[in-house]
């Protein structure tokens, strides 16, 4: 009788699966972009502030984490950028946005955003 060989398994190697696993994370991390980046014009508020372009008085904007003015009055993000777009198409380029101390800067960014798209005007902060 013919003695038989016990069947042993061979061991997996590890090291391919893993190389091609790093090669994909690399290509997809170099691949992708996590973060658009934007610019925004801003301006702080000094003392020598120099002279406006216009006759028009600035447009005042106070910005808290729920609410929005625009000069004394409440209004939504996108009433305030219809506000600017038609106070600027009357002269005022100037935009002074107060922010209170619960506002989050992605709600700045946001609202700084939405104001320069809306019409060409030069922001200024004040706190």
């Amino acid at each position: 009788m013919l003695a038989r060989k016990k069947f042993r398994r061979r061991t997996l190697s590890m090291t391919s699966l893993i190389d091609v696993i790093f090669l994909l994370l690399l290509f997809f991390m170099l691949s992708s972009t996590f973060s658009k980046f934007g610019e925004i014009d801003l301006v702080t508020a000094s003392g020598s502030a120099g002279a406006t372009r216009s006759q028009e008085p600035p447009i005042f904007i106070k910005r808290d984490a729920e609410t929005l003015t625009v000069n004394g009055q409440i209004r939504t993000l996108e009433e305030a950028e219809t506000e600017v777009a038609e106070l600027h198409e009357k002269g005022a380029d100037i935009v002074i946005l107060s922010i209170g101390e619960t506002l989050t800067s992605q709600v700045l960014i946001e609202t700084m955003v939405s104001l320069t798209r809306a019409a060409p005007v030069r922001i200024t902060l004040v706190q």
